[in-house]
């Protein structure tokens, strides 16, 4: 609330004082907030768009990590367990013995992304943030491209 005080002598005017309430942050706050809310709650065409493309690709993502990840875990396992049939020390390859375990142990690694991005893809699904669903899809088309560019590098 505002209120001012105009001191006068005869027509002119002597000194003019104003005295002003403070402003109550935590109210603009919540009126901030309440508004942000309300505006990305908005339905977006843009994110549902992106939110479609993303979906399918971290899907496709996670079961061809869980895959891949069933393999290397298969081969690493038979490996390993093919060692405790060996009686000498003569009779180890190391280089398959390493084999199997670097597949084992990339099979562990593989099972870790395919979880994440499970969890990441029924987040995505659920998100209603324009900015983050936006911050998300350029990630993956930056990832697209990182791969097509190795893909392009390795073919030479």
């Amino acid at each position: 609330m505002k209120k001012v005080v105009v001191k006068k002598k005869g027509n002119d005017i002597v000194s003019v004082s104003a005295t002003v309430d403070p402003i109550d942050y935590d109210k603009l706050a919540e009126a901030i907030i309440r508004a942000n809310n309300i505006e990305s709650n908005k339905y977006s065409m843009s994110r549902e768009w992106m939110k479609f493309i993303i979906f399918p690709v971290f899907w496709s993502v996670a079961i061809i990590a869980g895959i891949l990840a069933i393999a290397f875990l298969i081969y690493g396992g038979k490996t390993i367990f093919e060692l405790a049939n060996i009686s000498t020390l003569a009779e180890v390859d190391f280089s398959k013995v390493v084999a199997g375990i670097v597949s084992f142990c990339l099979g562990l690694f593989l099972i870790s992304i395919c979880l994440s991005t499970v969890f990441t893809a029924k987040e995505i699904d659920k998100e209603t943030d324009r900015q983050y669903v936006a911050a998300m899809f350029s990630n993956i088309v930056a990832l697209v491209a990182l791969v097509v560019s190795l893909v392009a590098l390795i073919k030479g």
